[in-house]
């Protein structure tokens, strides 16, 4: 009998070992589901989107102008001696913008606040030169305005090659794209079951969707079109457990 034991103790230490070192797939997994069984995430369908200006974006803003005597005085409107800084042109890198503040303002010189918050670049750029033609004879003719997003950006984390933060040099971003450049989905990542988690930038309510990236329609960037402060979660197979 004790020589019957001795031979199975290797088998029992093994099988005691491999339990010991098994970690459940609940714990790797994250933004895992609500326990509200009611509450499940939705399908991610095509989402026309323009991108609106929210409180704490900073934006970049170029004023120039077609008479010599003109471009040297805007100037001082531009926002590359001004505002606050943010990074994203990598490590050493900061680009100058303007703070949209709490209330939805900026501030430019000589014009003071300007509402800006809910509004699509086109309109803030109306918005601003209307406001500069009060300095500036013939403003339509005579000023270049030019406002950029600094700080749109998305996160992309779980199995893939490179997790992180994503900056776009746009405001046209897709799934596809930040994949690409998060280095691809690894081998034990779930192609099926992608989560999208945004945040209204104005609501701030949140939204969880799924998307299979197997399916050629995904390919589409009018379908796969993210917006900023996405995060993007590529979701481990159930065989890294």
């Amino acid at each position: 009998m004790m020589q019957r034991i001795k031979r199975l103790l290797p088998t029992i230490f093994l099988a005691l070992l491999s339990l010991a070192g098994c970690i459940p797939y609940r714990n790797v997994v994250l933004f895992q589901q609500d326990k509200d069984p009611n509450k499940m995430d939705s399908v991610y369908l095509n989402q026309d989107y323009e991108f609106i200006i929210a409180p704490f974006d900073i934006l970049n803003l170029r004023v120039n102008s077609t008479l010599s005597d003109v471009a040297g005085s805007v100037a001082v409107f531009n926002s590359s001696g001004q505002g606050a800084q943010t990074g994203g042109g990598g490590p050493g890198s900061y680009h100058q913008g303007i703070l949209v503040d709490k209330e939805g303002n900026i501030e430019i010189p000589y014009s003071g606040k300007i509402h800006v918050s809910g509004l699509t670049l086109a309109q803030a750029t109306d918005t601003i030169r209307s406001r500069l033609s009060v300095y500036i004879q013939d403003v339509d003719k005579n000023l270049f305005i030019n406002l950029k997003i600094l700080n749109y950006s998305v996160q992309v984390l779980g199995e893939v090659g490179s997790p992180g933060i994503i900056q776009s040099e746009n405001e046209f971003m897709t799934v596809t794209e930040v994949l690409a450049k998060a280095g691809g989905v690894t081998e034990l990542g779930d192609r099926k079951n992608i989560k999208i988690i945004r945040t209204d930038r104005l609501t701030k309510q949140t939204t969880t969707y799924r998307m299979d990236i197997t399916s050629d329609e995904m390919v589409s960037p009018i379908l796969a079109r993210l917006q900023p402060n996405d995060v993007i979660y590529v979701k481990p197979l159930r065989r890294k457990q």
